[in-house]
């Protein structure tokens, strides 16, 4: 629901708009590299024609793998994004494959590093964000396997996925609407129940500190509204693995 409300909407969204979830398709894997070793691999992937004809989602997306030391980079790269009147958020998720560990502090088994400390996302106070933090470099996890640090070096914000919020929840609270007749859109966090990160590329959904519309029109790099230079983005991550036993407080 989009109506106007306490800084959290699209204006129009409500008007000939869907509610989906919406993933790339894979149409070509390149290999940087040897018959025997690969130096980096380029996935090409497509969004649905849905996705970018009616609405304003990148056409054309590709995804980066490189090894590098104790850990593996990633480039995510959009190519075409149009701006567009519906409320719309860009995710990348990460979720371990190894089943997840609390830390031997207690809580959950990811920590969010925010201004110097590691936060847990499950211990949140009622009533604070739940599903929204700001984040320097990034978030780590602890595994069955070992740990695992996340750092993304352009994107600053990260939200936490669960069963209810799968590919996370780019706003404060709960916009379930069970949740908001029953007054828990802000309450804590169930315990155990974060089992990835999204990392938020864009939203247009806050129309207090957020562009509404991306790319908006910029003499600078458009010749045309719908033709701008910074409709392409490129977005960097860092995977860094540790085997062994890992604890933090």
């Amino acid at each position: 629901d989009h109506q106007h409300q306490a800084g959290f909407c699209k204006p129009g969204s409500n008007n000939f708009s869907e509610s989906a979830h919406w993933r790339p398709r894979l149409r070509r894997l390149l290999v940087n590299g040897s018959a025997d070793v690969a130096a980096s691999a380029m996935l090409v992937m497509e969004m649905p024609p849905r996705t970018w004809k009616v609405y304003g989602a990148p056409r054309t997306v590709f995804l980066e793998v490189a090894p590098a030391h104790q850990g593996v980079d990633l480039a995510f790269t959009t190519i075409g994004k149009m701006p567009t009147m519906i409320g719309e958020a860009t995710m990348v998720t990460f979720r371990p494959a190894p089943s997840l560990t609390p830390m031997p502090s207690g809580g959950s088994a990811w920590r969010l590093q925010k201004l110097g400390q590691l936060i847990d996302p499950e211990g949140v106070l009622d009533g604070g964000n739940q599903f929204t933090h700001g984040v320097w470099p990034g978030a780590v996890v602890q595994t069955s396997a070992g740990s695992l640090s996340l750092e993304s070096l352009d994107a600053a914000i990260m939200n936490p996925m669960t069963s209810d919020f799968p590919m996370g929840n780019p706003l404060p609270a709960s916009y379930k609407e069970a949740a908001a007749r029953a007054g828990t859109g802000t309450s804590r966090l169930t315990r155990g129940s974060v089992h990835g990160m999204a990392v938020n590329l864009h939203n247009n959904l806050w129309n207090t500190n957020y562009p509404l519309f991306y790319p908006y029109f910029d003499p600078r790099f458009c010749s045309a509204p719908l033709k701008c230079e910074d409709s392409n983005s490129i977005f960097r991550f860092r995977l860094l693995l540790q085997a062994s036993s890992w604890t933090v407080v």
